[in-house]
């Protein structure tokens, strides 16, 4: 083994400071004020070669790869202020690094002195025997750790096991699988006494496992392991003190969330059975829409399932990729504009494996595109240790499923340096997205096969390559070579980012929908993701939510879960109510399903509660200006939707583990109903503030646990004193187009002590990329408490909205204003609902929800209300 036992040399070296140990050198680089790199190489090549990062400070061999995607910084100076016989202490921007001798060990502290990383002396940096890298870091009793992508199970990871190896997950258990489809290796430590928050970000693509301050022993501190397949140790060390903050350097390294289309915020549909069926699956796919229609449900998009690849093989059935089935879709273009007619975007699922019995193997192993053996030569998938049938069973010969599958193609094998793994329906190849070549004919087949029949988004599915046993077989790796070991993780954030590319070719103005179930670090700048295969149960939708809550605090913000559940039974009337009044505050809000007894999940399947799931899908049309421009902060910053209440309220310790409660921006505390039977909903509100029951105007006090009486209609929602949440006024039916006509704009104005409120409303075509030109517009408002609540509109952009009349509800329960002015006029009051509804620009005080309501033409131009909420002496005066 190599292990840095003890310090033997530091100098500087152009940015870098260089650690000379009797093991690995380690190199520290300070890449912003708040982020430090430090990096361990055991090989001394200290190679740049990064997929994963779109900020740098060096020259990187993938350079051209990411393209205008990378931003090269400078680095900051890094000083030796001290070099003392048994420490040396470094100062850079906002931290300070202490560099122990013997045993070595490195020690990280912000400006204030908060420990934001410590090593365990003398055992910190090893690589093993058989190659593989590990970390050990001190971990306070204090310490909960947050994010590391997608895992089930408990918000705080503190004492837990987690595995970074994405596979195919089929009806996981969502409290105790482990691992997922995502290979994020970025994470948050909170220190529960100080409540300061601090970040790291491994820099590898090597499946990798961690524990989290969950191994104990005798002779070491409570402490951290991380353990890589292979690579070098590269940490980048993140300060806060907030977790947001953290979260926004996290972004900085591996890149924002995407600017979606605004449909891409709408209802998804999707479920396999309507693309498995004999014939006629276009037919039955635009019946589905008309019904949901008919039934007063808005749908944006179909999900469509690989179904329609599905050709005659020798081995039966099979999924072909870029195939059509033509009895179950005979005119694709036909059935692309007739859905497109409809306000309808159409998601194909698309695979990167290539089943043997594919009757285009020949052409895309002649193209080179594939994942070659680490022999050069064709390998055996199934043999003595491989895995029988594909589910599991003897062939009817008693050999192994995968060779009886496999022997037209093993006799002569028309790709014979292309590594067999298992894949859906039998033996295939999987496409090596690290070669240029091979992207370029992806590109050109997608666009052939699937774009150019009518549709500019794409579902890539089953990205994982977790079916490939031999982790030495070859990818192309830009033309320098590397086993498939070590590229696995980003195969996805490729294959995703060669489809934005293919779309952006076929239509430059056009934002890409790309939808991926897999994926590394960054993929969030390509796609919107989900967790895959879940399982109906009650289970899956109480841990699903936890699970959503750790991506975005990983850096991807646009995330869900299968509403209803994927696999299992059909869920009952109960339980998909509950999960579609909780999807519906989700990223991705999509109902998809595979159930095991031949039903269909459908938002009307259960007739008893039918109404109930519409009117709770209608509200998530009504709040898409909220989330819209909730999707442009994550561009911007890289913010999550969802965030934990630990984000949100970070000072507050009660909430550290919370997840059955969330924030939906800042304007939304969501506590929906999530037991099966309950006809109460316990809350705990943060404390520091005041919370306003959105739907009845109760006021409670933060700070406390309060019990709600809940039937089936019942979503639980809150604003915090300081929201400001718009909501549009008309029923949306779809997100097609520029948005609504008239918009509600609630302010739960701050308590004077707070200062101002802030909220920025993004508004733009929804659909093409004129936004990235300047055509937008951010309308910024800025709401102070006080006797007189005085909000200010401040507007930038060229964007013309189709805004015509602005409502805006100022929460002022204890009484109704004295007077309202717009930029220094007094409006006038109309105490009659009817009458106010029909001004044109007026003031009403609705006493039963606590709210003054301020009607107003939109002119597009800057403005100031102020509501005199003042005590006054009306028998005195």
């Amino acid at each position: 083994m190599l292990i840095a036992r003890a310090l033997q040399a530091v100098y500087t070296d152009g940015p870098w400071i260089r650690l000379l140990t009797n093991g690995p050198e380690i190199r520290l680089l300070l890449l912003t004020p708040e982020v430090l790199r430090i990096r361990a190489s055991f090989d001394g090549a200290f190679e740049e070669a990064s997929y994963s990062l779109v900020t740098t400070a060096w020259e990187d061999r993938l350079d051209p790869v990411l393209g205008e995607e990378r931003t090269r910084v400078d680095p900051l100076p890094l000083t030796i202020d001290a070099d003392e016989d048994d420490h040396v202490l470094i100062s850079g921007g906002r931290l300070t690094v202490r560099v122990d001798r013997n045993p070595f060990a490195i020690t990280v502290t912000d400006q204030d002195g908060q420990v934001l990383h410590r090593d365990v002396p003398g055992i910190a940096w090893q690589q093993d025997t058989n190659k593989r890298v590990l970390h050990y870091a001190v971990a306070g009793e204090h310490d909960a750790f947050y994010g590391f992508g997608e895992s089930t199970g408990s918000l705080d990871k503190s004492r837990r096991a987690l595995t970074l190896s994405p596979k195919d997950a089929l009806g996981f258990d969502p409290e105790n699988s482990d691992p997922l489809y995502k290979h994020i290796p970025a994470g948050i430590r909170l220190d529960r006494a100080t409540r300061r928050a601090s970040g790291m970000f491994w820099h590898t693509t090597w499946a990798l496992d961690l524990d989290l301050a969950r191994e104990h022993s005798n002779y070491w501190p409570r402490r951290t392991r991380m353990r890589a397949d292979g690579g070098d140790l590269d940490l980048f060390v993140i300060a806060g003190p907030s977790i947001r903050d953290v979260v926004r350097r996290i972004t900085m390294l591996t890149g924002r969330s995407a600017m979606l289309p605004r449909q891409a915020l709408g209802y998804l549909a999707s479920s396999m059975f309507y693309a498995e069926l004999d014939r006629d699956c276009d037919q039955a796919l635009l019946n589905f829409i008309d019904t949901a229609r008919s039934e007063g449900i808005p749908v944006d998009g179909f999900q469509l399932s690989s179904g329609y690849t599905t050709q005659d093989t020798a081995d039966g059935p099979k999924r072909c990729v870029f195939t059509w089935n033509d009895d179950r879709f005979p005119d694709p273009e036909g059935f692309f504009a007739s859905m497109r007619e409809r306000g309808i975007v159409v998601s194909p699922n698309v695979k990167p494996g290539i089943l043997d019995v594919h009757p285009r193997l020949s052409e895309f192993a002649s193209a080179g595109v594939l994942v070659r053996t680490a022999e050069g030569t064709q390998s055996d998938a199934g043999g003595a240790n491989g895995p029988a049938g594909a589910d599991g069973s003897a062939g009817p010969d008693g050999s192994s499923g995968i060779d009886n599958a496999a022997n037209h193609a093993a006799d002569a094998d028309v790709a014979p340096d292309a590594e067999r793994g298992m894949w859906w329906g039998g033996p295939g190849r999987f496409v090596d997205f690290t070669s240029p070549a091979a992207r370029e004919a992806w590109a050109t087949w997608l666009q052939e096969a699937v774009l150019d029949k009518g549709t500019l988004s794409v579902w890539n599915d089953n990205c994982e390559y977790d079916s490939i046993v031999d982790q030495d077989a070859r990818v192309d790796f830009e033309g320098h070579g590397a086993t498939i070991g070590r590229l696995r993780t980003v195969m996805a954030n490729l294959m995703c980012a060669t489809t934005h590319d293919a779309i952006r070719a076929v239509d430059p103005d056009a934002r890409p929908f790309v939808v991926c179930r897999a994926g590394h670090a960054g993929i969030q700048r390509y796609a919107q993701t989900w967790a895959g295969d879940n399982f109906t149960s009650w289970r899956s939708l109480q841990h699903n939510i936890a699970t959503i809550l750790g991506m975005g605090l990983s850096g991807v913000a646009h995330h869900g879960c299968d509403i209803g559940g994927f696999a299992g039974p059909r869920p009952g009337p109960e339980l998909l109510l509950r999960w579609v009044q909780h999807g519906i505050f989700q990223p991705r809000f999509s109902i998809h399903s595979v159930n095991s007894d031949n039903t269909v999940t459908e938002p009307w399947m259960h007739p008893s509660v039918a109404p109930l799931v519409r009117e709770a899908i209608l509200l998530r049309y009504r709040l898409t200006p909220y989330l819209y421009s909730l999707m442009r902060r994550a561009y911007v910053e890289g913010l999550p939707l969802m965030e934990p209440m630990v984000s949100a309220f970070q000072q507050d310790p009660a909430l550290d583990t919370t997840s059955s409660e969330f924030m939906l921006g800042d304007a939304l505390l969501v506590a929906t109903v999530l037991e099966e039977g309950a006809r109460t909903r316990t809350v705990r509100l943060p404390a520091g503030r005041r919370f306003h029951e959105l739907d009845t105007g109760r006021v409670h006090e933060g700070g406390q646990e309060i019990t709600l009486d809940v039937d089936l209609s019942s979503i639980p929602l809150f604003l915090p004193d300081g929201a400001i949440l718009p909501i549009a006024a008309e029923q949306p039916m779809s997100l097609t187009g520029a948005g609504p006509e008239s918009l509600r704009i609630l302010c739960a104005p701050p308590a004077a002590a707070d200062g101002p409120a802030e909220f920025v409303l993004y508004e733009d075509d929804g659909a093409t990329r004129a936004y990235e030109c300047g055509d937008l517009r951010e309308s910024t408002i800025t709401v102070n408490g006080g006797d007189r609540i005085e909000i200010t509109l401040t507007r930038s952009g060229s964007f013309r909205s189709p805004l015509s009349h602005v409502q805006w509800e100022v929460i002022c329960p204890s009484s109704a204003p004295y007077w309202v002015q717009i930029d220094g006029e007094r409006i006038d009051q109309e105490l009659h609902r009817p009458r106010f509804d029909a001004a044109r620009r007026a003031w009403h005080y609705d006493p039963e929800l606590g709210r003054a309501l301020v009607r107003m033409p939109d002119d597009g131009a800057d403005h100031r209300i102020v509501v005199s909420v003042e005590p006054f002496d009306m028998i005195g005066m």
